[in-house]
């Protein structure tokens, strides 16, 4: 029951995270977008090959999910930084939650 109330929850990030960030049909944002549900966590090469855009117009996108609250950046430096959708982590932490309780419960 928890799983398909999480699976619920996510499936419905897309939608919510187009409302926000607002990307353009075709766009970096776009494919980052479908994508995020499958891979969370990623640096810049793995966006560059999610979206199969330039490394300019992938940074491009990453700076405007990061400003539209769609991805976080977990890292500071300039080099090797790793970007997050928060929402898919904060709900698979829930999910883990609710199945640790049950699960201590039965």
């Amino acid at each position: 029951e928890a799983a398909a109330e999480s699976a619920a929850r996510l499936a419905v990030l897309p939608e919510r995270w187009r409302e926000i960030a607002r990307p353009r049909a075709n766009s970096a944002d776009e494919a980052l977008i479908d994508r995020l549900l499958d891979v969370p966590i990623f640096n810049a090469d793995t966006a560059q090959a999610m979206t199969g855009t330039t490394e300019a117009s992938t940074y491009k996108a990453l700076s405007r999910l990061t400003d539209a609250g769609v991805l976080e950046l977990l890292s500071t430096g300039k080099r090797n930084r790793v970007w997050a959708a928060s929402d898919v982590l904060t709900e698979l932490d829930a999910l883990s939650e609710a199945v640790g309780r049950r699960s201590a419960s039965g």
